[in-house]
């Protein structure tokens, strides 16, 4: 597996070069670019599977170099390390299918691990966003389950994930199942059902508790969901 890392800060390059476990994940080569007209020079005649690239560089971003990647069929698996916490920048390196986006200061233990499970996934002959999947809906439901009392927007949360909107409901309906609404109606249902059962809370106090502000929303759902009233589920109980 030919490896390519990019990134104008040399010192960077070396430690990504001699630091990571190369040897480990199979890596036949690894070379350095310092710009992107290099780095696309490199990407044609190299065929690297794999790229560890910057974003801010002379003469081009890596956004530039994944989407010109793209463009021409490139496959290579993209991790994009960089100092540039910026969701806008985060969104773009995932709607082209970019493996893994980690912010700098360099944190070498994460990013050994982030290159072992992307090279698991080339291996595997998994689609490109593989990587991400698994721990992007693990990310998303238990951020639900830790908030489902607030105000939880898709915009929102794909904010605060650092993932693209599109690709969080895409992530989120393959590896769950269901929608993003359905299921975090689904936690306000199942935290209402606790509360009613073991609290003093009136019925409507319960709804806002888990984060319903319309009594009579939240009255259809408790409903169509359980077939009784959230008052006849609590003197059932």
């Amino acid at each position: 597996m030919n490896v390519l890392i990019v990134d104008d800060d040399i010192p960077t390059t070396e430690v990504l070069r001699i630091k990571l476990n190369w040897e480990s994940f199979g890596a036949k080569s690894i070379r350095c670019a310092y710009n992107i007209h290099d780095a696309w020079d490199m990407l044609q005649t190299d065929d690297p599977k794999l790229i560890l690239c910057d974003i801010e560089m002379p003469k081009g971003s890596g956004l530039d170099l994944i989407r010109r990647a793209r463009e021409n069929g490139k496959s290579a698996r993209f991790i994009f390390i960089t100092c540039h916490a910026d969701f806008t920048y985060a969104t773009q390196a995932l709607d082209f299918e970019a493996s893994a986006y980690i912010t700098k200061p360099l944190d070498l233990p994460r990013i050994n691990e982030t290159v072992a499970r992307v090279v698991k996934s080339i291996r595997s002959s998994q689609p490109p966003t593989q990587a991400f999947n698994d721990p992007a809906a693990d990310k998303i439901s238990s951020y639900i389950e830790a908030h489902y009392a607030e105000n939880i927007t898709r915009d929102g949360l794909a904010a605060h994930l650092f993932i693209s909107p599109n690709h969080l409901s895409k992530v989120f309906k393959e590896k769950i199942g269901q929608g993003l609404t359905d299921y975090v109606n689904g936690v306000r249902l199942r935290k209402a059902k606790e509360l009613l059962a073991g609290s003093a809370l009136n019925v409507s106090e319960v709804a806002a508790r888990v984060g319903f502000d319309n009594f009579s929303y939240f009255s259809t759902l408790f409903r169509k969901s359980t077939g009784i009233s959230p008052s006849d589920y609590r003197h059932n109980r």
